[in-house]
């Protein structure tokens, strides 16, 4: 059985943030599978963008840096700044050097929202679901649907390695989603 050391670790930084949060990004899928189909970078978390004063607060040690859309990483200085579109991705760093990048997710208080197309969305109660361990991670067709917005072979890899496994509704709501988004998009046909 694979240790899942590095988003364990995150994990157990976030036990008491009582408010929705879960693994993201290639780590999430992998957690999902039970398995460990390739090489990761860093740990990434999603929270609601609703949440985020909450997050800061709750790892109030942690020093966070935003992603600019440039890429650039600045200082957050003013702990109760809400950070609003187009600000989606923070680094967040501890004492210790333990990092993971926060990623900021759009709801209306009733479902999960792509942040941007809005008309791309998941119930609240769904965009959560249980991997290894327990674990919190991010739906799997929400995860893919992320990654069908930058063609590259490591997305495909997750696509491949996951796809066989989803439910027919999960398929299906990532077919309908990636429609809306993009229909020319190439998974839509192998959905």
């Amino acid at each position: 059985m694979m240790d899942f050391g590095h988003p364990l670790s995150i994990a157990s930084a976030m036990v008491g943030f009582d408010r929705p949060w879960c693994i993201a990004g290639g780590w999430a899928l992998d957690l999902w599978l039970g398995r460990e189909t390739r090489l990761h970078g860093g740990v990434k978390i999603a929270v609601l963008r609703d949440h985020q004063i909450e997050l800061r607060n709750y790892l109030n040690d942690w020093k966070f840096q935003i992603i600019t859309l440039d890429g650039r990483l600045v200082q957050w200085k003013d702990r109760q700044q809400m950070l609003m579109l187009p600000v989606t991705q923070l680094i967040a760093k501890d004492g210790a050097g333990e990092q993971c990048a926060v990623w900021l997710q759009e709801s209306d208080g009733i479902d999960w929202m792509f942040r941007t197309n809005f008309d791309v969305r998941m119930n609240l109660a769904r965009w959560i679901v249980e991997g290894t361990r327990g674990l919190p991670v991010m739906h799997p067709a929400l995860v893919l649907f992320g990654k069908s917005q930058v063609d590259s072979q490591k997305n495909e890899l997750d696509f491949r390695s996951v796809v066989e496994r989803m439910d027919e509704a999960q398929r299906e709501w990532l077919k309908v989603a990636l429609l809306r988004n993009d229909p020319f998009h190439q998974w839509i046909d192998q959905l």
